[in-house]
């Protein structure tokens, strides 16, 4: 595994555990995890955001098409 040995990844843990905490480690991993994930979906070309800016904006035109006001009838008063 890329020649690190037992002792060197033993290193590399103490080291995350010194740093960041025990505490703070979970929140680390899973940081590390989105972004690994993102990496691979945008290596991929699965870009979520084309299709929820699609979204947005059908929804957009949708809310633009009900806030537009029907004309009044000739009697009615502001």
């Amino acid at each position: 595994m890329f020649g690190l040995g037992t002792i060197e990844i033993l290193l590399i843990c103490f080291l995350f555990v010194a740093i960041f905490g025990l505490g703070k480690l979970p929140a680390v991993a899973k940081q590390l995890g989105k972004g690994v994930r993102n990496f691979k979906d945008s290596v991929e070309g699965k870009d979520e955001d084309d299709a929820t800016l699609l979204e947005d904006q059908s929804s957009s035109q949708a809310a633009r098409d009900a806030s537009v006001k029907q004309p009044r009838e000739s009697g009615e008063l502001l």
